[in-house]
């Protein structure tokens, strides 16, 4: 419990008032002195009588760098509502859009605040403080509630040109083909499946989605991927990991990706995608774990490089947006928020609640 300005100056007047009482007499007591120490001791009185609010954050999805979300607090208290200033703290790798401090009423409706997600990695949301103060302003006093949410952060993706899918499929002898001629057998529909194999009579008669796969969707094999590099080149590392392996992926060749902090095997569907983002966000630096991986990503101090095949070329090279092999112009912006709905497909929004 702390004096507020307006609190300081009332007592400031007070102590004023006894000085003249001892010089002028004590009727400037009953008009200056006696209202504002009424006063203060309301506000004493006023500011035991709140308790700790408890908070209940709706923690936002995960999501790649550079997206922004949407943070709900609601603050109860099991006593009268008081007014207070409310600051949600987030940490490093997290900034928000609006003011840190909301006037609010504990214990009144809900207030919400956007936070910018700005770097990979596990990011907190929490702790909260809450000032609350009397009636009058003249009080203070502070509740720190310490509980604190998280929320994941991924890499961002940016698009890798045809051309360069192509190459990166073909690391086997196989590549990208559109022969789909030879029919080879029909399946219940996975999440990720491309809508143009769907068999739609067979899906009609099954009164469910039916697939078609074809002969060199059998052939074709997993690539894989590892990376490694310096620890301050982290985020650009993964950043790279993830563009190529969701290019990858895109084409309908599985991934095994494995970096510093681990490995993850994939097939193109939202559960596997969402596992290589999930192990992609959390990876350290450090050196590329398999020497003898199809693709080989090495993330030094100014540059990103790649090796396919005994063949080198830089990620910056790689995703230029424009290239006269395919003409790709789509901003990376339009992929991740793609990217972003594929990868929350399969998961919800999850509530947190702290005392």
């Amino acid at each position: 419990m702390r004096l507020t300005r307006r609190g300081a100056a009332v007592l400031g007047v007070c102590v004023a008032g006894f000085a003249a009482a001892e010089l002028y007499g004590s009727r400037s007591l009953n008009a200056v002195v006696f209202p504002g120490l009424v006063a203060l001791v309301a506000a004493v009185v006023q500011l035991r009588s709140f308790d700790e609010p408890t908070v209940r954050r709706s923690v936002p999805d995960d999501g790649f760098v550079g997206e922004t979300h949407r943070v709900t607090l609601e603050l109860t208290t099991e006593g009268t509502p008081y007014s207070a200033d409310v600051v949600d703290h987030v940490g490093e790798g997290l900034s928000r859009r609006t003011e840190s401090k909301t006037e609010t009423t504990v214990g009144g409706d809900a207030i919400s605040y956007d936070v910018t997600y700005e770097r990979r990695g596990e990011r907190t949301l929490g702790p909260l403080t809450v000032v609350a103060r009397d009636v009058f302003g003249l009080l203070e006093t502070e509740f720190t509630c310490r509980g604190t949410d998280r929320v994941l952060v991924y890499p961002a993706l940016r698009r890798v040109p045809g051309w360069a899918r192509a190459e990166l499929s073909g690391v086997h002898g196989i590549g990208l083909t559109e022969d789909r001629d030879e029919f080879s057998t029909i399946r219940e529909y996975r999440h990720g499946d491309p809508m143009r194999d769907v068999h739609w009579r067979s899906s009609a008669k099954r009164d469910d989605l039916i697939v078609t796969e074809y002969s060199a969707d059998e052939e074709r094999r997993a690539v894989t991927l590892t990376a490694g590099g310096q620890p301050k080149r982290a985020d650009a590392m993964a950043e790279a990991v993830a563009s190529l392996a969701f290019a990858l992926l895109d084409a309908g060749v599985p991934v095994t990706v494995s970096v510093p902090s681990g490995r993850a095997v994939a097939e193109p569907t939202a559960r596997d995608r969402r596992r290589v983002l999930e192990l992609l966000a959390r990876t350290d630096g450090g050196p590329p774990p398999d020497t003898t991986a199809d693709v080989i990503v090495r993330a030094e101090r100014d540059v990103v490089r790649i090796l396919v095949d005994d063949r080198e070329t830089s990620f910056e090279t790689l995703t230029e947006k424009k290239r006269a092999a395919d003409g790709s112009g789509v901003e990376d912006r339009e992929m991740g928020a793609k990217r972003a709905a594929e990868a929350r497909s399969g998961g919800q929004q999850s509530m947190g609640e702290t005392a």
